[in-house]
This record gives C-alpha cells, sequence and structure tokens, in this order.
C-alpha cells in the first residue's frame, strides 16, 4: 500500500504477527550521552532562534544550490535567527562555499547521524530535502521545511511526521535544484512571521 508512510506499513506487520496490541505512529529516539557532552562544548553560546540547515543528501538530485542556501540564511539571519549548517564530511566544499557567500552561517560538520540526533531537540526549525533529517526532525517534533521530488510514492513512504511541516515539491520530473528560494523563504515566513508555529 504506497499510500502509508514506511512507518505505517512495518508496524501493520507487527500487529498482524500480534508483536505489539496496536499500532503508535510517534517515533522516537535517544541521543549518545558522551556526544550531548561533546556537543555542548561546542554550542555552549547557542541560544534560542536557531534553524538548522541540512544540505547533504542520499542522491545528487536531491541537493540544493549554493546561492539558494545563502539567500536563505540571509534572510533567516535577517530575522536574528542563528543558522547553522550541517553536512557530511565529502559536503564540505559546498558549506565553504555558502559560507563564502553568508559568512554569518555557522558550518558543524558531522561525522555520522548520532551527531545530528544530539543536535535536533536544541533548534528551533529545520530545512533539509528529503533525507534522514526528515525523520530525526520528526521523532522530535521538531518544525520543519522539507524538498520533496515530486514523487508520489516515495512522498506517500517518506513523509515527514512532524505536528508541524511544510513539504515544497518542484514540477514533476524536475530536481530538487528547480525550487526557487523564494518558496522556501515564502515557508519560513509563514512559521516565524505569521507565528503559524511558535518557534521563538
Amino acid at each position: 500500500n504506497f499510500e502509508k508512510t514506511a512507518l505505517e506499513r512495518n508496524l501493520e506487520v507487527l500487529q498482524k504477527a500480534k508483536l505489539i496490541s496496536s499500532a503508535n505512529y510517534t517515533l522516537e529516539l535517544f541521543t549518545s550521552p558522551y556526544l550531548e557532552i561533546e556537543i555542548k562544548k561546542d554550542i555552549a553560546s547557542w541560544v534560542n532562534k536557531t534553524i538548522l540547515f541540512n544540505i547533504s543528501a542520499g542522491h545528487i538530485s536531491r541537493y540544493w544550490e549554493v546561492n539558494k542556501w545563502a539567500a536563505l540564511a540571509t534572510f533567516c539571519n535577517s530575522l536574528s535567527y542563528r543558522t547553522v549548517i550541517v553536512f557530511k564530511p565529502q559536503d564540505i566544499g559546498m558549506a565553504k562555499k555558502i559560507h563564502q557567500l553568508q559568512p554569518g552561517v555557522i558550518l558543524f560538520p558531522t561525522q555520522s547521524i548520532k551527531e545530528i540526533i544530539v543536535l535536533m531537540p536544541k533548534v528551533q526549525l529545520v530545512i533539509t530535502p528529503d533525507t534522514s533529517a526528515v525523520h530525526i526532525a520528526s521523532a522530535f517534533n521538531i518544525p520543519q521545511i522539507d524538498l520533496f521530488p515530486a514523487v508520489t510514492w516515495n512522498f506517500n513512504k517518506f513523509r515527514p511526521l512532524s505536528s508541524r511541516n511544510i513539504v515544497i515539491q518542484p514540477e514533476k520530473g524536475a530536481l530538487i535544484k528547480t525550487i526557487s528560494e523564494k518558496e522556501v523563504i515564502s515557508a519560513v515566513k509563514k512559521y516565524l512571521l505569521d507565528e503559524l508555529v511558535p518557534c521563538l
């Protein structure tokens, strides 16, 4: 059934096998105490109003463009929000280019997904392409803006489960990079300016 998420389908199997009595669709993650200590050192000066940008993705078709990330960071910074970029080691060149265009961003290279899990509950908003960061944000119910390919079965299977989310998709058949920065900035405005979601 491609209308249900992967989580719903997996839980249904467990229900039918009578391994669970009811399907609970609430995600849950646990952070590493060691990484909590290490990351606290790095983010000791952070206060509220932090937006997390995840720029890495599993496939080149799901990468957004450098200049668009920089424009988005400029807008968020103009509202006095701190913008933090997480990325895989192989994307450090991309992260540095964004930083050159907008020096106000904070680069936070990660060696493993465990670091993102620790970092996630400490931010007020996440902006990411369709990747594991969507599900980590969902587990902590963090508001998110997600850039998804216009593929129905993929969206149904991997859609965000946060109670507060906005999904932006390109024209059918187009790549995520064709999504304009204006579309994403408009979504950010709904959260931060129209106060549809209390991010402060």
